[in-house]
């Protein structure tokens, strides 16, 4: 029986992580309280994302937020149970970002969200199963994906195609961007928690660089294309 732990490599990805993350959220919160009041949502949100994972990559960094779980193999594996606690907060903040651009209704973006809460949802059971009933899990949180997707780009595009303006550019540019990134993470825990095929080090490499790529570059996008949003924003 192996037991797969983290390495030293793996911690310093976490810690550089965090400092991305915390730097981001000190920068951001200046940028939202110096806007007038009724132009910070996105900043809030903005802000409240990159908060969030910082919190949990101090948790990480920290030797924390973890579980050493056995699977089908008989190997035990470092599992972090702190990374599903972030993403149940801030992926639904992340859509919420680029679905306010578009104007649709409450409920639209609703099931959107929710279905995205079942996604990471189903990771989380998945990633703590001890069986091979974690490709069930693995499945159907797939299939979740599909839902949100579906979601940004039929019912989304349309509200933000209906907006007109620098409304569908923005809102294409960052979906898009959003979208294409969030592939790699079910590709990483079929790798990682589902088939333990690499190391935990691989993992929080992999995870690090996506959280990176889909909170802090897509954070400060969203921050620095502010006077667009803002422009838009309140025309319903």
């Amino acid at each position: 029986m192996a037991v797969h732990q983290i390495g030293e490599g793996g911690l310093v990805m976490y810690w550089v992580t965090f400092g991305l993350m915390a730097f981001s959220a000190l920068a951001f919160a200046v940028m939202t309280f110096t806007r007038p009041l009724n132009k910070r949502s996105h900043g809030y949100i903005t802000l409240a994302i990159v908060t969030i994972a910082a919190i949990a990559y101090y948790a990480m960094a920290a030797s924390g937020g973890k579980a050493l779980v056995s699977n089908p193999d008989g190997n035990l594996r470092d599992i972090y149970y702190a990374r599903y606690i972030d993403w149940f907060f801030t992926t639904p903040l992340l859509l919420l970002d680029i679905i306010l651009l578009t104007g649709i209704p409450i409920g639209v973006t609703l099931w959107i969200v929710l279905a995205d809460v079942a996604m990471i949802m189903l990771g989380l059971f998945g990633a703590l199963s001890t069986n091979s009933y974690r490709w069930g899990y693995y499945g159907v949180s797939c299939a979740f994906f599909f839902v949100v997707l579906w979601g940004l780009f039929f019912p989304g595009a349309k509200g933000a195609r209906a907006r007109g303006g620098q409304v569908p550019g923005l809102y294409f540019g960052l979906a898009g961007y959003l979208a294409l990134l969030w592939f790699g993470y079910p590709i990483v825990w079929g790798l990682a928690e589902g088939s333990d095929y690499i190391s935990v080090t691989a993992e929080a490499a992999s995870y690090a660089g996506l959280d990176i790529a889909a909170k802090v570059v897509f954070g400060w996008a969203v921050m620095l294309s502010h006077p667009l949003i803002a422009h838009h924003h309140h025309h319903h």
